[in-house]
């Protein structure tokens, strides 16, 4: 008899009132494997569905005095899913008709030969593994559908705040740069300043599951890095979690972006502490074959169920109390180990706690020789060149203008491509920095295409609070830089996109 349901063997429910046929037909289910009950009524059939679940029931249509088919509807509203197959010795048109309209899905005739239970089972079984692969048809689609909503969310949440944290930080490094001499006015500002970076990484951390997230691989040493990370969560972790490490000496370097990894054991080491109640151990290992290093962390709490694991990185899916997560942690974590070309495994012995493992591929062997390190230009001022900011965030747009001329150039600004385009033709403009996402019918790239068909020669430079296009840019030659940026960085862009100018001024001179 076939039976090929994956996850879990077949349960029948034998409902007759003949005890003699219903426990021998139990016996015959046995020997193919199957598990099978015993019911003689209706009201020990309602006992037993309600705290078990049956993937068929066998049904008679006399019950003693009761009948049969009016049982299948009664059943059909508890067990929805349950295929019921009605048995009888007393066949008539008019009863099948009744069954079927009451709910029933086949026939069965007594006396029948075992083939015939056979048969008819493999066609019940049979649309039960359909039904099963339409279902999980549409969890995926309900899945992926919800994953894109969440990575619109994302988005949009990330370009909002990153054009916040661009004003925050353009103004506090503009304002440290004036509290030379004043220690505890700049020890101020610091501490601001490393509050905007905490808030760039949680832009980072919060769209770090979804394809909106840029990752930056490099070569990575795991036996430099997880130590150190360690160090970081000790206070987090708390005195009752005990960390132990095992590491081989020998760990090949993994292709990875280093923020988003450490994010992400971060994020896994904070959810093992809350399994273990904040007392247990803590177990990290690393080991690797030629193509993969696998990095676990195995913690000692009491586990997830196994129906709750196989959709654990599902979004919004949580084992914590309310008000304590989003269920966003393990989606976030195998969303990066996906992109990053590796894969979270899970895995959860019954009473050994979990394990949750992040398969991240080995760095090729040329990687490490072309990652030198960079070393940071100092800020260099510009040479009164006239620089057109054109970008609709107000408090950007002013941000942006002081930024600029606090380097030493001229700064006209727009709010609007059409205003920009106004500027260029009334105007000597040596560089435009835009804002991709601009409002108004143009685009700051549209803008960009038209602004230097007017002016070759016009210099350029592009800005972004979405998340999606960086990094890279939507036009060749012209660099893009993810807001926010800090001085440094729009000192050596802009420098950069001047360079060309330079140079071919020299060369006709």
């Amino acid at each position: 008899m076939p039976a090929e349901f994956p996850g879990r063997p077949w349960r029948l429910l034998v409902v007759d009132d003949d005890v003699d046929f219903a426990e021998s037909l139990v016996r015959l289910l046995a020997l193919d494997g199957h598990e099978a009950r015993v019911a003689h009524d209706g009201v020990s059939t309602c006992e037993i569905l309600a705290n078990w679940t049956a993937d068929v029931a066998l049904v008679d249509v006399r019950l003693g005095r009761e009948d049969g088919v009016a049982l299948v509807g009664k059943l059909h509203g508890m067990a929805p899913d349950m295929i019921v197959v009605m048995v009888t010795a007393y066949a008539s048109m008019e009863t099948a008709v009744e069954a079927l309209k009451a709910g029933a899905y086949d026939f069965l005739i007594k006396p029948f030969f075992s083939y015939d239970l056979d048969r008819t089972l493999a066609r019940c079984f049979e649309r039960l593994r359909l039904v099963a692969e339409r279902d999980a048809a549409e969890n995926r689609l309900r899945q992926a559908q919800r994953l894109d909503a969440l990575d619109q969310i994302g988005a949009g949440v990330a370009h909002e705040f990153n054009n916040t944290l661009a004003v925050i930080l353009g103004n506090l490094e503009l304002l440290d740069e004036r509290l030379e001499g004043q220690p505890v006015l700049r020890e101020l500002v610091d501490d601001a300043l490393g509050a905007v970076r905490g808030g760039m990484e949680l832009t980072s951390r919060l769209l770090s599951h979804a394809r909106a997230a840029p990752l930056h691989t490099e070569p990575t040493d795991l036996g430099g890095t997880l130590p150190a990370t360690w160090r970081l969560l000790e206070r987090a972790l708390g005195a009752n979690v005990r960390v132990v490490l095992d590491i081989p000496p020998e760990v090949p370097a993994v292709l990875v972006d280093r923020s988003q990894l450490e994010a992400s054991l971060i994020n896994l080491a904070i959810n093992a502490r809350d399994a273990m109640a904040g007392d247990g151990t803590l177990t990290v290992t690393v080991r690797s074959d030629e193509a993969f290093v696998d990095l676990a962390l195995s913690d000692t709490g009491p586990g997830m169920p196994r129906d709750l694991l196989t959709r654990a990185v599902e979004p919004f899916i949580t084992t914590k109390s309310s008000g304590r997560g989003l269920g966003l942690g393990l989606t976030m974590v195998a969303g990066f180990a996906e992109r990053s070309g590796g894969a979270l495994l899970l895995a959860s012995p019954p009473g050994l706690g979990l394990t949750a493992t992040i398969r991240l591929p080995v760095a090729p062997a040329e990687g490490g020789a072309a990652t030198a390190a960079r070393v940071a230009a100092p800020v260099s001022g510009g040479r009164s060149e006239r620089v057109l900011v054109v970008e609709d965030d107000p408090d950007v747009r002013r941000t942006l203008r002081r930024q600029i001329a606090h380097l030493g150039y001229r700064v006209a600004v727009a709010a609007s491509s059409d205003e920009a385009l106004g500027i260029i033709g009334a105007s000597a403009i040596d560089l435009m920095v835009t804002d991709v996402g601009l409002g108004g019918g143009r685009s700051g790239v549209e803008l960009l295409r038209e602004a230097t068909a007017r002016l070759p020669d016009l210099a350029a430079l592009l800005l972004t609070a979405d998340t999606a296009r960086a990094p890279g840019s939507p036009v060749a030659g012209v660099a893009c830089l993810l807001k926010p940026v800090d001085l440094a960085t729009l000192s050596r862009a802009l420098r950069a996109a001047l360079q060309p100018r330079a140079t071919d001024s020299g060369a006709k001179t």
